[in-house]
């Protein structure tokens, strides 16, 4: 069974292949890769991939893999997550570990067989004393690792008893803090049991086995490349882990470590009092990289490809939608909030969705390029639409050029300013500019411009969110509350040229008790009725005329009879013609 992705999400994952590059950064990509691939030296190479976040960092690194594993001689891959280990507090056990599984998987040869297996002995010995001493004082862990990844304790240790007897002494040190509570006594337990274990296990000591990984690695013909992502997630405490695991381990041969983050993010986190996180970072990385800058217009390039697929997923939809005025939003705030294409793929995930929503067999019950406005609203500014949401009568009032409104203009202008004051300072000015473009309403309240009646009809014809009948389904994001939809005013339209079937029509709904409330809102749309549909139209609506209540349901309002009697005054003055006119009537009460 094939599946069809009607809702068209995406899941935000970057992309793995060179051909897949929408934004022109495959030849970087390709540069980083053959840079790496060339590199042998004596010591490790610490590369840093800088940029914001969805940026496309991972991305650029996917396409640099990717080119690397195309190339001879390309350097063995390992790709390690510090980030989803850092919950388990066993990121420098994980990180040999995950180094031995790799190059013993993904090598066969008998010297890369003997290298897992040595990286394996290394990272045993050194996550022991972390791992047992973490919970005590984390600073005893990092420097107990710094000191044995040296070598520079180990090596005046001929054999595993003898190191013991330094951890023993650092043990010492920490039961001091720990004061023999309950906790400290099972840590010094574990620690004593896992060393004696680790005697019986292993002949050599530390600096031997560090000597020996170094002899294994210098003999290798192509570098293994360490690549860690999403470092700039991780706490202060966990980042100054990795980067002391990697400072400590920068003498091993033909090793390159590529590490992604977001740099003024990480730097923040490394400052303390004794040095910024800049000077730390310049200490231990050699060549840092940054990204090459998006170009906007290749990232709206993109977005206009998928809202060309959302709008063209349904032919109604298509039809409504307004060029000008979609334009006007575009250019005046929308654009603003699509900087990178994590938000591009973010929205049209969601905008799909809601897309889906409103779609009524062959009738959209929404305005397109409102949906999409305010879909914007809903991701990008929450505080907004939330607000928006609440605020119905601020934002849908249309106000008569008389009378006196100062009081009802004062109170929704403060309504207006609170919703967009509560919009990112930043896209503040963007955010008036979307409400100003999708609320033609409040011009009244703003620029002391008002609008007829008429106009508003149009909007309630053309499902705008401005529209006092509309606006709640934009929220609800259903259109089944409504009491009419869209497609029950054009079924109507359909049969109005077909006397009788018009005629049940209009009965039925007075049966419902619901024809004053459908005649008073199908007045906005009285105006698409064919002409070659005027005489049934209007013989339909005499014909019904005697027949339905003619006491209005509503303190002053039109009863549904008054209704149609509007409507058939509003055909025949349609009918420009007086002899035209007048036949159509006076054959109406002839056959009468």
């Amino acid at each position: 069974m094939t599946n069809i992705d009607k809702y068209g999400f995406s899941a935000d994952r970057p992309i793995t292949k060179l051909e897949d590059d929408l934004l022109g950064r495959a030849e970087f990509s390709k540069n980083l890769s053959d840079a790496i691939s060339q590199w042998k030296g004596h010591d490790s190479l610490v590369i840093a991939l800088h940029g914001d976040w969805g940026s496309g960092k991972s991305s650029i690194k996917n396409m640099a893999l990717a080119h690397s594993k195309q190339q001879e001689n390309s350097p063995t891959i390992i790709e390690f997550s510090p980030w989803e280990w850092s919950a388990q507090d066993k990121i420098i056990e994980a990180f040999f570990d995950e180094i031995s599984k790799s190059i013993g998987r993904k090598n066969t040869s008998k010297e890369d067989q003997n290298l897992a297996n040595i990286f394996s002995r290394y990272g045993n010995h050194l996550s022991t004393a972390h791992t047992l001493l973490k919970d005590a004082n984390l600073s005893i862990p990092l420097l107990t690792t710094a000191i044995l990844s040296t070598g520079l304790i180990s090596s005046y240790f001929t054999n595993n008893s003898q190191l013991i007897l330094l951890i023993t002494t650092l043990t010492s040190i920490t039961s001091l803090v720990l004061s023999a509570t309950e906790k400290g006594n099972e840590l010094l337990g574990k620690l004593s049991e896992n060393y004696e274990k680790k005697a019986k296990l292993n002949e050599k000591t530390l600096k031997e086995i560090r000597d020996e990984l170094i002899e294994a690695l210098a003999k290798r013909k192509t570098p293994l490349l360490i690549v860690m992502d999403d470092l700039d997630r991780l706490t202060t405490t966990e980042l100054r882990m990795i980067f002391q695991l990697i400072k400590a381990n920068t003498d091993f041969p033909n090793v390159i470590f590529l590490l992604l983050f977001q740099k003024d993010i990480v730097e923040k986190k490394l400052t303390d009092s004794t040095q910024s996180g800049e000077n730390y970072l310049e200490k231990i990385i050699q060549i840092p990289f940054t990204i090459p800058q998006i170009q906007l217009k290749q990232v709206h390039e993109v977005l206009f490809k998928l809202l060309n697929n959302v709008i063209n997923s349904h032919t109604d939809a298509n039809k409504k939608f307004d060029q000008k005025r979609w334009a006007e939003i575009y250019h005046k705030g929308f654009k603003s909030y699509f900087n990178n294409l994590r938000n591009v793929y973010r929205f049209n995930s969601t905008l799909c969705f809601n897309f889906n929503l409103f779609k009524n067999n062959d009738i959209f019950e929404a305005d397109p390029i409102d949906l999409i406005a305010i879909e914007c609203l809903r991701v990008f500014e929450p505080t907004v639409y939330a607000k928006l949401s609440q605020s119905k009568k601020a934002f849908t009032t249309l106000s008569s050029s008389y009378g006196d409104n100062q009081s009802e203009k004062i109170k929704y202008s403060r309504v207006i300013e609170d919703v967009i004051n509560s919009a990112s300072e930043k896209n503040r000015e963007s955010v008036k500019e979307i409400l100003t473009s999708l609320f033609p309403t409040i011009q009244w309240i703003i620029s002391n411009y008002h609008h007829t009646h008429h106009s508003y009809q149009e909007w309630f014809t053309q499902l705008r969110i401005c529209h006092k009948d509309h606006f709640d389904k934009y929220f609800k994001l259903s259109f089944d509350s409504e009491d009419f939809s869209t497609s029950d005013f054009i079924n109507f339209l359909q049969l109005t040229n077909d006397r009788e079937r018009l005629k049940e029509k209009i009965l039925a709904l007075d049966a419902r008790n619901v024809l004053e409330d459908f005649l008073s809102k199908f007045e906005a749309y009285s105006k698409q009725v064919p002409q070659e549909n005027f005489n049934s139209y209007l013989y339909a609506m005499l014909d019904a005329g005697d027949e339905i209540n003619s006491e209005s349901s509503k303190f002053l309002g039109f009863s549904a009879q008054t209704y149609l009697f509007r409507l058939s005054s509003w055909c025949l003055e349609d009918i420009q013609d007086i002899k035209s006119r007048t036949k159509i009537l006076s054959d109406y009460i002839r056959v009468c």
